[in-house]
């Protein structure tokens, strides 16, 4: 499917407002329509802007789970009385329930993909 997504602000260019999508591949930038062939799908963008996906590199999906938990803390004491102590209690069931609610966060927020280093991650694996 060929998209034209007219009418947006788009990130890093300062007078564009048309992007050219060809079969999942940006084909065209620009304010030219002469320049854009013509598409199956026509999106009106005015008041959006298009920026590129996010990747997070270093997650810990399943700590959405300790979000709030004891912040005010130094970091040694954070680790050693709050987060070692609560990671002991988690199972496969609770990283997989906390790998779905952070994923849905990520998408959300515009994350496309992301590296994940954490305990039971086949289970992590199950939830993506």
């Amino acid at each position: 499917m060929n998209t034209l997504l007219k009418n947006a602000k788009i990130f890093g260019h300062d007078s564009s407002n048309l992007l050219y999508v060809k079969e999942s591949k940006i084909e065209y930038i620009g304010n030219d329509y002469g320049m854009a062939p013509a598409p199956d799908v026509t999106v009106d963008c005015a008041g959006k802007i298009l920026i590129p996906g996010f990747y997070n590199t270093h997650t810990h999906l399943p700590m959405t789970l300790f979000r709030g938990m004891a912040d005010d803390m130094p970091l040694d004491r954070w680790l050693f009385d709050v987060i070692f102590p609560a990671e002991d209690k988690l199972d496969g069931g609770a990283v997989y329930h906390a790998s779905l609610l952070s994923i849905a966060e990520m998408l959300r927020c515009g994350v496309v993909s992301f590296s994940d280093m954490y305990f039971f991650s086949e289970e992590i694996v199950r939830a993506v």
